[in-house]
């Protein structure tokens, strides 16, 4: 997925799947913490980035607006002790011809880059600090010798500040930038009054994990769940869809479209409550929904949707940065005689199949395999459902986050529908490639996907055949309204 939109799923409502398949598994790799960290196999998520590790849609930013007095010095002490305390953020990597190597660097001194700025000319010191952000954001890491995060503080006068602090994707996830808010507030905190209020570190390291799936490869669960995949990519078929364009190949530079899809009021609520009615997860429905209105907008029955999961139904690895997301993939034949909640029951079990089998991610079958990649866009559903979402905060400052979207297209999906859950909210955004989706596409799937959940909840058994021809003759109704 893309550096913007990574992450990630709905791991809280499929643990007691996940702690089955953990027991099932336990006796073939234990999750321990490793004497040997000089050097390891990078994860699945990790080597599928490096085979192009420069795309700057990899470097994941996070950028705010600061109001109030704010001490430099223990920012940049503070960034100190948040990369001592994560590995993750101290990993650097290397290859020797055939073989890619995660290694763990030492302390990190440097990590905090400062500029004073002022009115130049014509310039604004807003202009100027907006330029500075967009560059920071595309620069790329040296990743050979690290470290893969970095921050940058501008300073307008001694009560206004923006601050950027950018993380490659290969070491982090969105989980993990939940984890790096939190973390970096407590360290601040603890620097400006000499305190240490902070909880000890992860139980788990990142390299831990990383030492765990590299024994993995050598196990009867890791030839199962890649041969699962195999078996689903199989069983796609192989013509494109001639509605959606060309198929579309990742790293492509197309600009993308984004459309906000506003759900009606109340729209979480009816999510949850047909999820609970149909014992399904949040996730599984919005799955369904989404497959539903894709079929109605290419005009075929077999749609692939590819998912990052994050794989943090391990409580040992909560509280750990590192980049655990995994790419799941769930293929289904949309067939119009059956009724909606047949199809949401089969959709389900599609999920829940792919979340037991995501230790190894669908993308390896296809890195493995390059001929068995499906011969259509690429689509990508993101659901992120973090749980104690927090946001940014330094002590005795006011925080503004500045909402940074990626204007580069440099991702893996022609369309990526993010939906996510936050503090009661809801929200969807409907990223776009205009060379495979014209533009106002984005707009018609997302409308497609409330109509399907609405549709769902009212009227289950209705045939899916009937769904499309009501949402064919829906959009014919809106279309004609005058403006």
């Amino acid at each position: 997925m893309t550096s913007d939109s990574t992450m990630h799923c709905p791991e809280a409502d499929l643990r007691p799947a996940a702690a089955a398949r953990h027991h099932s598994d336990s006796n073939a790799v234990r999750l321990v913490r490793a004497h040997d960290i000089s050097a390891v196999t990078p994860t699945f998520p990790q080597l599928a980035f490096l085979v192009e590790p420069s795309r700057t849609s990899l470097n994941m930013c996070s950028a705010m607006w600061i109001a109030g007095p704010l001490d430099e010095g223990a920012l940049e002490r503070a960034l100190i002790a948040l990369v001592d305390r994560h590995d993750a953020l101290r990993a650097t990597f290397s290859h020797d011809g055939s073989q890619a190597w995660m290694h763990l660097g030492p302390s990190c001194q440097g990590l905090l880059r400062t500029i004073r700025l002022t009115d130049e000319g014509d310039q604004s010191v807003e202009r100027r600090a907006e330029t500075e952000l967009h560059d920071e954001r595309r620069r790329q890491f040296d990743l050979a010798n690290g470290p893969p995060v970095r921050a940058l503080l501008m300073t307008i006068s001694p009560l206004r500040h923006l601050f950027a602090l950018t993380v490659h994707h290969l070491v982090a996830d969105k989980w993990s930038i939940n984890i790096i808010k939190r973390d970096l507030a407590c360290l601040y905190e603890d620097e400006l009054t000499g305190s240490t209020t902070i909880a000890a570190g992860p139980q788990i390291r990142f390299i831990d994990f990383a030492h765990w799936q590299a024994r993995l490869h050598a196990t009867e669960q890791y030839s199962r769940q890649l041969d699962y995949w195999r078996r689903e990519l199989a069983d796609v078929e192989r013509t494109a869809s001639s509605a959606g364009g060309e198929a579309f190949a990742p790293g492509s530079r197309i600009a993308p479209e984004y459309v906000d899809v506003l759900p009606p009021e109340g729209f979480r609520e009816l999510i949850e409550r047909v999820a609970v009615r149909r014992g399904c997860t949040a996730y599984a429905l919005l799955m369904t929904a989404l497959q539903l209105s894709l079929a109605e907008y290419f005009g075929t029955e077999q749609q692939v949707v590819w998912s990052p999961v994050s794989r943090r139904s391990r409580a040992e690895i909560e509280q750990s940065v590192g980049m655990y997301t995994n790419l799941i993939m769930v293929a289904t034949r949309v067939r119009k005689e059956i009724t909606l909640w047949e199809l949401l029951g089969a959709i389900a079990r599609k999920v829940l199949m792919a979340y037991v089998n995501g230790d190894v991610s669908a993308l390896t079958a296809v890195m493995q395999a390059p001929e068995v990649m499906p011969a259509m866009p690429l689509i990508g559903l993101n659901f992120v459902k973090l749980p104690n979402e927090c946001g940014w905060r330094l002590a005795g400052t006011s925080v503004s986050p500045i909402n940074l979207r990626g204007d580069d297209g440099d991702g893996f999906c022609a369309l990526e529908a993010l939906v996510r859950f936050d503090r009661g909210r809801m929200s969807i955004v409907i990223k776009s490639k205009t060379e495979v989706f014209p533009p106002g596409s984005g707009r018609r799937i997302g409308a497609g996907l409330l109509f399907a959940v609405e549709s769902i909840a009212a009227a289950p058994d209705m045939k899916v055949g009937d769904f499309m021809e009501a949402w064919r003759e829906r959009r014919s109704a809106i279309a004609a309204l005058p403006g």
